[in-house]
């Protein structure tokens, strides 16, 4: 009977978290998604991945995270960008989903 109730209570927690939208993310792990999606445009035909993860770590993919904050597509929830800040996607979850349509990434 616990069992069941704790098993209720973790779904509701779930729902309710998913329903708050996705929480905030570090630049480092928007730069582990970045160079996730830029490995699977190009497959596993680049067999020397140094230099692509070297481009995805430059200082332009910091400045594109600077212009996003600036535009207001990502928000910026404290502290610096190379200390450590946590950003929050501030774009609707249907332009998102139509994005991740449009470049064939899964969301779910």
């Amino acid at each position: 009977r616990k069992d069941l109730k704790a098993a209720d209570r973790r779904g509701d927690q779930a729902l309710e978290a998913k329903l708050l939208g996705p929480g905030a993310f570090t630049v480092e792990r928007l730069m582990a998604i970045f160079s996730c999606l830029v490995r699977s445009e190009w497959g596993e035909e680049e067999e020397d991945w140094a230099p692509i993860e070297y481009a995805a770590h430059g200082v332009s993919t910091y400045s594109a995270v600077r212009e996003l904050v600036a535009l207001r597509v990502l928000s910026q929830g404290g502290g610096d960008l190379l200390e450590g800040a946590r950003y929050r996607c501030n774009v609707p979850e249907s332009v998102a989903r139509e994005l991740a349509r449009a470049t064939g990434v899964a969301l779910d």
